[in-house]
């Protein structure tokens, strides 16, 4: 089934390839700043609208915000995943989509176009995939916090998990992020005779507990 999806996304990603690269290339050549993005709004808006999307614009009131959705015919709340995809477009002052953003749209919505497409095809067969597909356009990344206003008014509380891309030099796995740091932690006790001597054990729960709880208190 895995090799079936991997095609047809491929095909998908084939038919759109030039009609993906030219919103990037018009968005690029229209920085607009944080809240300003009105043309980037509108051009997403309108091609993922042609493409089969229910678009609400001007999302939880915030002008250059938007929600497309797209679902299985078979789609159930309670049954399937609701999955969405994040698309960043502001720019920077003076020096305009120097981060990329108007790549992390096409990628937004062309990961929008082949799951669509993965959702429709197969209905009723062992192949069929099911679930509801959110393409989230979230504003003023760079200044502003439009994601932190998205989640305090409420847009992420039916999603169950989000995801994006980020443009980067090269193709990266792992990247180092400056606000990550992954590192393993193992913690060995030392038994001892519960009765006789429970003096001489260590409890390695306790120091993993304790880790815890002084790492949550950082926040």
């Amino acid at each position: 089934m895995e090799e079936i999806h991997q095609g047809q996304i491929s095909d998908t990603l084939a038919r759109h390839a030039d009609s993906l690269n030219d919103i990037s290339q018009k968005i690029w050549r229209e920085p607009e700043l944080y809240f300003q993005e009105k043309f980037a709004h509108n051009l997403l808006t309108d091609f993922l609208e042609r493409n089969g999307f229910t678009v609400v614009r001007g999302y939880k009131n915030i002008a250059t915000a938007f929600r497309a959705e797209f679902q299985s015919p078979n789609y159930d709340r309670l049954l399937h995943p609701t999955i969405a995809v994040l698309c960043e477009y502001d720019a920077l002052p003076e020096i305009g989509h120097a981060c990329g953003h108007n790549l992390i749209a096409e990628a937004g919505i062309a990961t929008g176009l082949a799951l669509r497409d993965v959702l429709t095809s197969h209905a009723d067969t062992a192949q069929a995939v099911d679930g509801k597909l959110v393409i989230l356009g979230t504003p003023a990344e760079e200044q502003g916090g439009g994601k932190v206003i998205l989640i305090n008014e409420g847009a992420f509380l039916d999603i169950d998990f989000a995801m994006m891309v980020h443009p980067f030099v090269r193709n990266d796995l792992e990247p180092v992020i400056l606000g990550i740091e992954a590192c393993r932690v193992e913690f060995r006790g030392k038994a001892a005779h519960a009765a006789c001597g429970p003096w001489e054990a260590v409890n390695a729960l306790d120091a993993a507990v304790s880790l815890y709880q002084n790492v949550a208190l950082f926040r």
